[in-house]
């Protein structure tokens, strides 16, 4: 069953009423994005385990670094004290309330959108759950309008931008972490206040690497989703390339300015310090030239018609917690295409 905050579809099975009422007390560390999320995760999952000297490199990514809004395997968040690192790709207004009181930190990783895009399109196509467009022009449209179900990406950075006061909220992007992975390594220890010896920190670098996490299906979603019928292995891997710019072998001129145009538009009143390849940004109200812009904070929207279905009875979480557990059935899935998130490295 699905359900809409305003235009951010979401599977309502899986978003728990509980997950929203955990409050960050039990959250000491949460990554945000849109995009490159599974990079991030096993680059947290490393950190936070010193190179996985313990041994958790034998559990799924997903267990080690969880989605807050699909409990997949419906494991219980609030008894599991160990468990102090996750996922989403909720927007900033939607996200439980202590954490805008700055009592967890988080860590939100930006991509270039129009390699979002891209990677997002190559993403649709092997997988089950989601309608295949072979049209690359029609995909965009659907992308530029938000009609995916993370919602609007231009959004999506807005809110996270414009209320970063509100967070204890470090910034990354996916261009610095792939042109220097042992500098953004080190600034996310020095964020979480995590020390970590030169031989840990070189073998964190080593491990979160594309072609170790490509190559390592713990560290990715490949048997996962093979394993619950949500990959089609014969179109492709859940992660794509991971490099710096691929939009410009997918998209044309027109395309291209297309995108420009859209983003011209929409962010023209934003304030933010990314910095792509090709997007050079100027500051100044309502003034854009493709890049950094100052303006109002943006009101988050109203939510509207939110339902939520009550969750089974959640599990302990496994091998993480003392106690076992039983993974949910799949055999509910709904076989039809809906939009599902995307957190591939692209």
């Amino acid at each position: 069953m699905r359900h809409s905050f305003e235009e951010i579809v979401i599977m309502a099975h899986y978003y728990m009423t509980l997950q929203i009422k955990l409050a960050s007390k039990l959250f000491q560390i949460r990554l945000f994005s849109f995009p490159g999320t599974v990079w991030t995760q096993n680059i947290l999952s490393l950190i936070y385990h010193e190179g996985h000297r313990d041994g958790t490199e034998n559990i799924k990514i997903i267990d080690r670094v969880p989605w807050l809004e699909y409990n997949i395997h419906n494991m219980d968040y609030v008894h599991c004290p160990s468990l102090r690192l996750f996922a989403t790709h909720l927007p900033y207004y939607l996200v439980p309330r202590d954490l805008k009181n700055r009592r967890a930190k988080v860590i939100y990783v930006a991509r270039n959108p129009k390699d979002v895009a891209v990677s997002y399109f190559h993403f649709s196509s092997i997988s089950v759950l989601l309608e295949t467009i072979p049209d690359f022009n029609v995909f965009l449209e659907r992308f530029l309008a938000g009609k995916v179900l993370a919602g609007s990406w231009l959004d999506h950075i807005r809110g996270w931008s414009t209320h970063k006061d509100d967070f204890n909220i470090l910034f990354l992007t996916y261009e610095e972490m792939k042109k220097n992975l042992r500098g953004a390594v080190l600034k996310i220890c020095k964020f979480l206040g995590k020390q970590l010896n030169e031989k840990e920190l070189d073998m964190v670098v080593e491990k979160a690497t594309f072609d170790q996490i490509k190559t390592d299906p713990r560290a990715n979603y490949d048997l996962w989703q093979i394993a619950t019928n949500l990959l089609e292995p014969s179109k492709g891997h859940f992660l794509h390339k991971g490099t710096v710019g691929d939009w410009k072998n997918t998209m044309t001129v027109a395309q291209n300015e297309r995108f420009d145009h859209v983003f011209k538009e929409k962010m023209k009143d934003l304030s933010s310090t990314f910095n792509w390849p090709g997007w050079k940004w100027v500051g100044g109200p309502h003034r854009v030239v493709r890049g950094t812009l100052r303006g109002p904070r943006p009101t988050a929207p109203p939510l509207r018609g939110v339902l939520l279905q009550p969750s089974p009875r959640p599990t302990p979480l496994p091998q993480l917690c003392s106690s076992s557990s039983q993974p949910m059935s799949h055999s509910s899935h709904p076989r039809k295409p809906l939009h599902f998130a995307h957190c591939s490295m692209g």
